[in-house]
């Protein structure tokens, strides 16, 4: 099984859309099979993302929640507040 804690972010562009954080983490580690991360992280996606934002600043998001969670905030309410004070919120 592949972790998310232990794979490098990569840099390749991927258009993605609202709902689509579960094919971006796929674009950038391939198949995940720790379900369970990878729901906490799209949960904490959806949670966070906001309606109109471009793909680019989604694409941001997903990215710093994968970076923060890589880092060892693997605790989803400690996931999403790390998040907001990063982001302002």
């Amino acid at each position: 099984m592949k972790s998310l804690r232990h794979v490098k972010i990569g840099s390749p562009q991927l258009q993605l859309g609202e709902n689509d954080f579960k094919d971006f983490v796929e674009w950038h580690f391939g198949k995940v099979t720790e379900r369970s991360e990878l729901a906490l992280l799209g949960r904490v996606f959806n949670r966070l993302r906001i309606d109109g934002q471009s793909e680019q600043q989604r694409e941001t998001l997903a990215s710093r929640i994968i970076a923060n969670y890589m880092a060892g905030v693997v605790d989803e309410e400690k996931l999403l507040s790390a998040l907001k004070q990063a982001l302002g919120r």
